[in-house]
C-alpha cells in the first residue's frame, strides 16, 4: 500500500513539473519572442522652420506702357526689346490710310445727319394733322369691333331660339309617340295587334326620342361653347381694338417730334463737325515718341498689325529695379505674410538670393485649375546676373523655434487626438501629445519631455502597437 501512494506522489510530480517547465520555463521563452523590434529616437531639443515654396519670374519693380492714340496699323516698328531710349524717341509709325477712310465716314455721317435734320423738320411741320387721322382710324375700328359683338350676339341668340322652338316641336312628337307605344303595348298584350306593328310604334318613339335629345345636345353646345366662345371672341377683338387706340396714341406721343429733338440733331452735326477736325488733326500725329527713359522691355505689336487707341505699343522698366514675382498655393498663402524672410533659387542663378515679401496679392489669380495668390519679393540686393523673366524657386520662411522638441512626422499617431508610444522598461507606453510647428519631416510636440525614448519604425509597425505592447530595439 506505501509502495502504491510513493509511486502515485512520483507521479504528480512529474505531472507537475512538466506543467511548470512548459508555463513557466517555455512560457517565458515564448514571451521573448512575442516583442515586437523597433527603433528608438531620443527625443533632443532642436530648432524648427516652417517654410512655403512657390514658383515665379523676376520681374521689373515698375513698368511704364507707350499706348497708341490713334486706330490703324503698324507701318513701322523701329525698337525691339532690350533696347534704352530717351525721351522723344521714335517707337513706331501708323499707316495713315485708316485714318483717311474714318475721315470719309465722319463727312459721309455728317451730310446723313443734315438730312435727317431737314426729315425731321419737315415731319415736325405736318405731324399733328397725320398723327389726328391715326387716332381717327384705330378708334373706328375699335367702333366697327363692338358693333360686331351686337351683331354676333343677336344672330346667337335667334339661332338660341330657333333650337329652343325645335325642342318645344321634338318634344311635342315624342310625347304623342311615347302615348302610341304605350296604348299599343297594351294592345298587344290583349292580341289586338301584331308585333310587327308593335315594333313600328316602337321605332317611331326612338327616332322622336333621338330627335329630341339631338336637340338638346345642341342647345348644350350653343350655351356652354359656342356663345361663350363667340362672345370671348368678340371681347377680345374689343379689347385689341382698345389696345391698338392706347398703342396709337402711345407711339403718336413716342414718335413726336419736337423742338427739342430739333436741337439734339443739330448738336449731333455740331460733334460730327469737330471730330472731322480732330480726325484731321490724327493724320498728322502717327508717330509714336517715347515720353519716358528706360530700357523696352516689351513689345506686343509688329509691322501691319493693326492696333485700336489705347493699345500698349512697348513696355519701358528700370531693369536695375528688380523684383520676384511668385504664386503661392492657396492652401499656402494664410502662412504668407509681408517681411517674412525669402530664399530664391534658379538653375539661372550662380547662388542664392535673399528677400523679402513685400506683397499679397487679396484676390487669386486662376493658374490652370488651381487658385493661386501673386507675391511679391523685394530684394535685399539686386544682382547683376539678374534678368527680367528669369525662372526661379522661392521658399518663404513661415515661422521658426528655437530650443523644443521636434520629432519626425512619422512617429505622430492618432486622427484627432495626437500620441506617440515612449519606449519603458521593454514596452511601449501609449503618450499623448500637443502639436506646434510642422515642417516637411518634423513636427514641433509639447508634451515629451528632454531624454524620453521615442519608440519609431515603420509607420505600418508602430501603429498597430497597442499600449503596454512588449517591444525590444538594438
Amino acid at each position: 500500500m506505501k509502495k502504491k501512494m510513493l509511486i502515485f506522489v512520483l507521479i504528480l510530480i512529474i505531472v507537475g513539473g512538466g506543467v511548470w517547465f512548459v508555463k513557466g520555463g517555455l512560457g517565458a521563452e515564448s514571451s521573448d519572442d512575442a516583442a515586437v523590434f523597433v527603433e528608438v529616437i531620443e527625443a533632443v531639443p532642436g530648432d524648427i522652420t516652417t517654410k512655403v515654396s512657390a514658383d515665379g519670374n523676376i520681374k521689373a519693380a515698375e513698368t511704364k506702357e507707350i499706348k497708341t492714340k490713334i486706330n490703324s496699323f503698324v507701318e513701322e516698328i523701329y525698337v525691339e526689346e532690350g533696347d534704352i531710349v530717351e525721351p522723344k524717341d521714335k517707337i513706331a509709325r501708323m499707316q495713315d490710310y485708316g485714318l483717311k477712310d474714318n475721315l470719309e465716314e465722319l463727312e459721309f455721317k455728317l451730310k446723313e445727319a443734315e438730312i435727317n435734320y431737314s426729315k425731321n423738320q419737315e415731319q415736325y411741320l405736318k405731324q399733328d394733322e397725320l398723327n389726328k387721322l391715326k387716332i381717327e382710324e384705330a378708334e373706328k375700328n375699335l367702333e366697327i369691333a363692338i358693333s360686331s359683338k351686337e351683331k354676333e350676339k343677336i344672330n346667337l341668340n335667334t339661332k338660341k331660339e330657333a333650337v329652343l322652338e325645335k325642342i318645344k316641336k321634338y318634344k311635342i312628337s315624342f310625347q304623342k309617340a311615347e302615348k302610341k307605344l304605350k296604348d299599343n303595348k297594351y294592345l298587344y298584350y290583349k292580341g289586338a295587334i301584331t308585333k310587327n306593328t308593335l315594333e313600328e310604334f316602337q321605332n317611331s318613339y326612338t327616332n322622336k326620342e333621338n330627335d329630341l335629345n339631338s336637340a338638346r345636345k345642341e342647345l348644350r353646345i350653343l350655351n356652354e361653347q359656342t356663345i361663350p366662345n363667340a362672345m370671348k371672341l368678340a371681347d377680345l377683338k374689343i379689347s385689341n381694338s382698345k389696345n391698338n387706340v392706347k398703342l396709337v396714341k402711345y407711339n403718336i406721343e413716342k414718335e413726336k417730334i419736337n423742338k427739342e429733338d430739333l436741337d439734339l440733331i443739330k448738336i449731333k452735326i455740331r460733334r460730327l463737325e469737330n471730330n472731322i477736325i480732330k480726325s484731321k488733326k490724327e493724320l498728322e500725329d502717327v508717330v509714336v515718341q517715347s515720353p519716358y527713359k528706360g530700357t523696352i522691355i516689351a513689345t506686343k505689336f509688329s509691322k501691319d498689325s493693326k492696333v485700336i487707341q489705347g493699345d500698349i505699343i512697348v513696355t519701358l522698366a528700370d531693369v536695375n529695379d528688380l523684383i520676384a514675382e511668385v504664386y503661392v498655393d492657396e492652401i499656402d498663402i494664410n502662412q504668407v505674410n509681408i517681411g517674412q524672410k525669402v530664399i530664391l533659387k534658379s538653375d539661372s542663378f550662380p547662388k542664392e538670393i535673399k528677400g523679402k515679401v513685400d506683397y499679397v496679392a487679396p484676390v487669386s489669380t486662376k493658374v490652370g485649375n488651381i487658385n493661386k495668390y501673386i507675391t511679391e519679393i523685394k530684394l535685399d540686393k539686386p544682382e547683376e546676373f539678374l534678368r527680367v523673366g528669369m525662372f526661379l524657386n522661392a521658399e518663404i520662411t513661415t515661422a521658426s523655434k528655437k530650443n523644443v522638441i521636434t520629432l519626425p512626422s512619422m512617429v505622430i499617431l492618432g486622427e484627432e487626438e495626437k500620441y506617440v508610444f515612449v519606449f519603458k522598461n521593454n514596452t511601449a507606453v501609449k503618450k499623448p501629445v500637443e502639436l506646434g510647428l510642422q515642417s516637411i519631416s518634423q513636427v514641433e510636440v509639447k508634451g515629451i519631455e528632454k531624454g524620453e525614448k521615442i519608440v519609431s519604425g515603420p509607420f505600418n509597425l508602430i501603429r498597430k502597437l497597442e499600449d503596454g505592447a512588449a517591444v525590444r530595439y538594438q
